[in-house]
């Protein structure tokens, strides 16, 4: 198996998960459990940001608040800020959870194995692998809203190879 053969092959699966999700929700706004109530979050941020101290009588029973990540989603804000700026972000949020699930977790998976030192095949099947945690886990995924936590999990295997790179590895270069 070739290296441009496995980056297709994650692609097209990729591409093919992301038009089934948008397929099966019908571009419609998700509605369950904590999506609204980030959606508010994430519209509170874009619109406060840079500034992330705010009064929000809506939020918090009205105090201020001087949080920096507001509820996970300034994560989530920095990398998806350019859709929000073509689409509003009820719109946009429909592809925040294909977008984050189908590309940032097997993506940041695949330079987690690079920084371990894996060859690009190798760390092209452990994004690959990503993709198929099963059904169970979509569904909680998608029921509960949870994405700031799904985005915090893609980053622990990048935080985990850094530490592994400097720390046991004493490859100083990583400092």
């Amino acid at each position: 198996l070739r290296t441009t053969t496995a980056v297709a092959v994650l692609v097209a699966v990729q591409a093919a998960l992301t038009w089934h999700f948008h397929g099966a929700v019908e571009d419609r706004l998700i509605s369950s459990v904590d999506h609204g109530s980030f959606i508010y979050r994430y519209y509170v941020l874009a619109h406060t940001f840079p500034r992330l101290v705010n009064y929000d009588p809506w939020w918090n029973a009205g105090t201020l608040d001087e949080t920096l990540v507001l509820s996970g989603a300034a994560l989530v804000h920095v990398l998806t800020w350019p859709l929000t700026r073509m689409l509003p972000i009820d719109a946009a949020y429909v592809w925040f959870i294909p977008l984050t699930a189908v590309a940032v977790v097997p993506w940041a998976l695949f330079v987690a194995a690079r920084l371990l030192g894996l060859t690009r095949l190798a760390a092209l099947i452990a994004g690959l692998l990503a993709l198929g945690p099963g059904e169970s886990f979509a569904l909680w995924l998608f029921n509960s809203g949870t994405l700031p936590a799904l985005v915090s999990a893609a980053m622990v295997p990048l935080v985990s190879a850094l530490a592994w790179r400097v720390f046991l590895a004493k490859d100083r270069r990583w400092w």
